[in-house]
């Protein structure tokens, strides 16, 4: 059997080592990132076709039949997938994507984004073993105010009310998505989870705008927005929350809501002010800071996937 390289050897050295793991998963979530808020954006222009519960379950339909088809492509299977977390994640989903498409509809982009990012900033705080990691949570908090910059000309009740559920959601999915990761089978069990979160939609998609479900437009840019923000972003995501701690990766996500303002301006043409960049600039410090300086040690190992 032919010997390694001594070049392939040190790389996966550095691949493997704790930092390795950090920078791995740091681009991993700016991959996620930037499918996932490309997708919101452009879901914003179905909200002309149908209603937000109908463009969420097209987003979780599509995005369920893409992961079926890679299952099946890596010759995987649902038998001995564990019911329960199943059907944890597929609600949690549900709920989330349902709750942040009615908050989008209602709120700038990049406003929806700051305040949902209030869930990993929960769970960021509660999971955390080290003070310093900390530092960066109220980093990315402070950053997450400036950006949302709370007042009338912004933010409505109603909006505000369902991007807070969508936040609860991030939170719980960030727990349960991180038993899944590391209990192993999360490929099959996310291809599953996402099928069950489709179904759970499908009554409120049908009372709302049946038709649209005929169209043609609303199908084709349908089928784009369910690859971009469920496909890829969820799949890499359970990817990264496998290779670092829940307070590493909670605080990495705070790239979110600086990818939802550049796609909103891009894509939908919405401004962004002078507070709003000072948050960005809050925003990817922590992320960084996270990245560079986060300590292994006693932080919260998540449970087994069997006891979600």
């Amino acid at each position: 059997m032919p010997s390694r390289q001594p070049g392939a050897r040190e790389a996966e050295i550095k691949r493997d080592s704790p930092a390795g793991a950090r920078f791995s998963a740091a681009g991993l979530v700016v991959a996620s990132a930037f499918s996932a808020q490309l997708g919101a954006a452009l879901v914003v222009r179905l909200f002309a076709i149908a209603s937000p519960a109908t463009a969420a379950f097209i987003r979780n339909l599509v995005g369920a039949a893409a992961l079926m088809v890679l299952l099946a492509l890596r010759r995987g299977t649902l038998r001995g997938v564990s019911v329960r977390a199943v059907l944890a994640l597929g609600v949690i989903l549900g709920v989330m994507n349902a709750s942040f498409y009615y908050g989008i509809a209602r709120l700038p982009l990049g406003d929806a984004v700051s305040v949902e990012f209030m869930g990993p900033i929960v769970v960021a705080a509660l999971t955390s073993a080290a003070r310093r990691d900390l530092i960066w949570v109220a980093l990315a908090a402070l950053g997450v105010v400036a950006i949302s910059h709370p007042g009338p000309d912004h933010l409505s009740y109603a909006g505000l009310g369902f991007i807070l559920t969508a936040a609860a959601c991030w939170g719980a999915y960030i727990v349960v998505g991180g038993r899944v990761a590391t209990g192993g089978r999360r490929a099959e069990t996310l291809a599953a989870a996402m099928t069950a979160s489709a179904a759970l939609l499908l009554l409120p998609a049908l009372t709302q705008s049946a038709p649209s479900l005929l169209n043609p437009a609303f199908l084709g840019l349908g089928a784009a927005v369910g690859i971009l923000s469920s496909a890829i972003p969820y799949s890499v995501e359970l990817v990264a929350m496998a290779r670092v701690p829940p307070t590493v990766f909670g605080v990495l996500l705070s790239l979110q809501p600086l990818m939802a303002a550049v796609m909103g301006f891009l894509v939908l043409g919405q401004r962004v002010s002078a507070l709003e960049a000072i948050g960005f600039v809050l925003v990817v410090s922590a992320s960084i800071g996270a990245t560079l300086l986060a300590v292994p040690g006693k932080t919260v190992v998540p449970e087994p996937v069997a006891a979600v």
